[in-house]
């Protein structure tokens, strides 16, 4: 504890400008975009290592001074007066790939209109690739002994996945994965530890013993950063119609920590149970059109989706396989719009611009003990300022941090009213008589991006 306050203290440090020692400089540099998260159960403590993302504008926690420089006498030549000129370092950036992003500068008054537009072009661009990688898996390669927290460690360095068990003694395993998913790697681990798990986005996947489950690999299906199973099958009879008996289904749709899905649906009329003895007898749940659909809340990385099949009498089977595809609509890159000066930015309603979202400061008023800040957020993309309407707007990020440094959350939230391809929203804090000098720090995802999660279950016992 004392090691992570002297660091804390350096980075106290550093926030306000103060000078290092060249040993702080150097150790601090070496550890630079590495966060700790730590799981405190009564019987044991498990550390894992979190990488952060560098915020917006910032330079990013590992400098490539190579690539920087690169990319500094490029937004050079996009000013360049031949035209020529110009297009050949806008491919240059874009060859460059998502990397670039980080060393983008913010667009700036003194800009002209058309590097404005240029650099416009580019970010979009860019974090377009962003977003679609997002949903990219990143495979296990790893072979070898390793008690729990070891293995937990390499999997988050090979996947950016947080995991943490709260079990109280250090397990051993021997693995040997190669081109592995995450999720079918962590079923595993489950199954061979009798272990089973609780998650959300903040803290991750937590390990926890496991009472008479079943295991978990037996009837999942994996795709990519994605893993569905069937949870349950429920059988309901109305006694008072005279229709047969319908059978419910439940299927857990999970995906990587790592990930933020928006909003997601199950096209019933393109689920289909099939007769594994014959696969040509099939049957669509769902009429044409029909769905189940909702939005996804911030706080788990798993959703459940329910279904009824009504033929179940007509199927003379004692098991069935289940076939059919999920939409997704996940988050890509997050932005970070930063208001410098809360006073300022109120004084001229500064509006700040990033991946098609405009965020801007439109009032702050009080109530006794209370601060009300209204938010103003427009989408150029009529589809995103749509989606909006499933809630995940009023999940994004927003804190202030006074003049010491130190972060102040929101108590709640209120809807502040519509705007054109927009909304207002309206926080509320604890109350801040002065507004000079205090930042305000919102964070939204820019680029949504919609997948496909297709699956295939076989072997679903009916009896």
């Amino acid at each position: 504890m004392a090691a992570v306050q002297t660091i804390n203290n350096w980075m106290k440090r550093l926030a306000h400008n103060a000078p290092l020692t060249s040993g702080a400089a150097w150790l601090l540099s070496s550890i630079a975009g590495v966060g700790w998260v730590a799981e405190l159960t009564s019987n044991n403590l498990v550390v894992a290592a979190c990488l952060q993302e560098p915020e917006e504008g910032e330079p990013p926690a590992t400098i490539d001074p190579e690539l920087q420089r690169r990319v500094r006498l490029l937004l050079r030549q996009l000013n360049a007066d031949e035209l020529a000129q110009r297009d050949q370092a806008e491919r240059d950036l874009l060859a460059i790939g998502t990397k670039v992003l980080d060393y983008l500068p913010p667009e700036l008054e003194g800009q002209s209109a058309e590097l404005k537009e240029r650099l416009k072009r580019v970010r979009i661009a860019l974090e377009i690739m962003t977003a679609e990688e997002v949903t990219k898996p990143m495979s296990l390669n790893l072979k070898g002994e390793f008690d729990l927290p070891q293995l937990l460690e390499s999997v988050r360095q090979q996947t950016n996945n947080v995991t943490l068990a709260a079990i109280p003694d250090q397990k051993r395993l021997s693995v040997d994965w190669e081109g592995v998913s995450y999720w079918a790697a962590m079923d595993e681990v489950m199954d061979r530890l009798e272990l089973t798990f609780d998650n959300d986005r903040t803290r991750g996947v937590i390990l926890t013993p496991a009472v008479e489950r079943a295991s978990r690999r037996t009837w999942a299906s994996y795709h990519g950063a994605f893993r569905v199973s069937p949870t349950r099958l429920q059988y309901a009879r109305d006694l008072t119609s005279s229709l047969p008996a319908q059978l419910q289904f439940s299927l857990q749709l999970e995906w990587e920590p790592k990930l933020r899905v928006i909003r997601l649906d199950l096209p019933l009329d393109g689920v289909e149970i099939l007769n594994p003895s014959d696969p040509t007898i099939k049957q669509a749940v769902g009429a044409e059109g029909e769905k189940v659909g909702f939005g996804v809340t911030n706080e788990r990385s798993g959703a459940r989706a329910n279904f009824a099949w009504p033929n179940l009498d007509a199927w003379e089977t004692k098991t069935v396989d289940l076939q059919g595809k999920f939409n997704l609509l996940v988050a890509g890159r997050e932005e970070t719009f930063r208001f410098e000066n809360l006073k300022t930015a109120l004084e001229k309603k500064q509006l700040i611009e990033k991946s098609g979202i405009k965020v801007q400061l439109e009032e702050v008023s009080y109530d006794e003990h209370l601060m009300l800040l209204k938010l103003g957020i427009q989408f150029s993309d009529a589809k995103q300022s749509l989606e909006s309407h499933f809630g995940w707007i009023y999940q994004n990020q927003i804190e202030i941090r006074d003049r010491d440094g130190q972060t102040h959350g929101y108590l709640t939230i209120e809807s502040g009213g519509r705007r054109d391809q927009g909304l207002a929203l309206v926080y509320i804090f604890d109350r801040f008589e002065d507004l000079d000098g205090l930042q305000l720090i919102y964070r939204s995802p820019g680029i949504l991006i919609e997948t496909e999660v297709p699956f295939r279950l076989n072997g679903i016992p009916l009896r």
